[in-house]
């Protein structure tokens, strides 16, 4: 196994740690905050490093998960340091490949990766973008890293910005809506408790139909509406509102976000 060294422990670093901990990886971690540092030194039983230089020195493999703002700074600190045929990983948004590697100001092998904070339950999706002279072997250990986390595709990295709003930012619009369906069985006068039962319940139903029976969901959604009845007539009031097109419109928002961050840093 080659020694993987981890920059900034925020809550996806925190996932990598403890999944690549518990598969057994020999870690080298990094966390400037010395409050976090601690936390993370006490709950995981790991040597947490403040420089981050000292982690990329040891490193073969180096992730970073630092806030893009910080990646900059970082990079002052670690660029003269990094072993010859160091893999940097980076998971931050909005930053191309080819911006870091303008700031490590020579040859250095680069994956950059999108993940999504699904990866804490290991039902993950994580889409990896390869910078020039990765080999594939290079490439396929990283997946192999980051399927201990969920699915891993291998994309263009022009496909970045649109697989960062759909699958980074997903979760939060999929929230959204539970979270409407949860007040809206408040609204009909059902306890709060047993409204969130009910639709996780309905969620956890749908996605097992989907996932096993590989159906459409426009066939699975005609399978339950009866000509006349109860869905039809919630349905309408959906599409009144112009549900699928405020959804796309928030899937293209983020992605618009997303080609700013990386215009910015471009």
């Amino acid at each position: 196994m080659k020694r993987i060294g981890i920059v900034g422990i925020g809550n996806m670093g925190e996932i990598l740690l403890s999944g690549l901990k518990e598969a057994g990886h020999t870690l080298e971690v990094a966390e400037k905050k010395g409050e976090r540092a601690r936390l993370i030194r006490e709950r995981y039983g790991v040597d947490v490093r403040e420089r981050a230089e000292e982690v990329a020195a040891k490193s073969e493999v180096i992730i970073l998960a630092v806030k893009p703002k910080d990646v900059e700074g970082l990079f002052q600190e670690i660029k003269g340091v990094l072993p010859e045929g160091t893999i940097v990983v980076s998971i931050l948004a909005g930053i191309p490949i080819s911006y870091l590697q303008r700031l490590a100001q020579g040859p250095v092998k680069c994956v950059r990766a999108m993940p999504n904070i699904c990866m804490g339950v290991r039902e993950g999706f994580i889409a990896l973008a390869v910078g020039p002279s990765v080999e594939r072997e290079e490439v396929e250990y990283v997946a192999r890293l980051f399927r201990l986390f969920g699915k891993v595709i291998e994309v263009d990295e022009k496909d970045m910005d649109a697989i960062t709003a759909l699958s980074g930012s997903g979760p939060a619009f999929l929230l959204s809506f539970l979270e409407g369906m949860i007040e809206a069985g408040v609204k009909v006068g059902l306890e709060r408790h047993v409204s969130r039962s009910i639709c996780l319940q309905v969620l956890k139903g749908t996605w097992k139909m989907l996932e096993e029976g590989g159906a459409h969901p426009a066939l699975l959604r005609e399978s339950v509406t009866s000509p006349g009845g109860t869905t039809i007539w919630g349905l309408y009031e959906l599409e009144d509102r112009g549900l699928k097109a405020t959804i796309m419109r928030a899937v293209e928002a983020a992605r618009r976000r997303s080609m700013e961050l990386a215009g910015q840093n471009g």
